[in-house]
């Protein structure tokens, strides 16, 4: 990890859509979840949020994820290091 990467909490939990996922290369599943805030219905991105799923819970939530995939991103999404 370098300097740049800054891992926090969240001190103000909230509702969050989660707007995508990014690929897993050593687990079934994914990485992480992308997440985006809904504010007076615009979507901002939030984060993302990949740790404490269990490998059942992994592979339940990317089988349904998976048919609500789209071509086009609903957010904006800071380019991934």
């Amino acid at each position: 990890r370098s300097t740049a990467w800054l891992k926090i909490k969240c001190q103000r939990p909230g509702i969050f859509r989660i707007v995508g996922w990014l690929p897993s290369a050593n687990r079934s599943g994914f990485r992480s979840l992308l997440l985006a805030s809904d504010t007076d219905g615009v979507l901002r991105y939030a984060g993302k949020a990949g740790t404490g799923f269990s490998d059942a819970a992994l592979a339940d939530l990317a089988g349904r994820l998976q048919p609500l995939e789209t071509a086009s991103a609903p957010v904006q999404v800071p380019p991934v290091a």
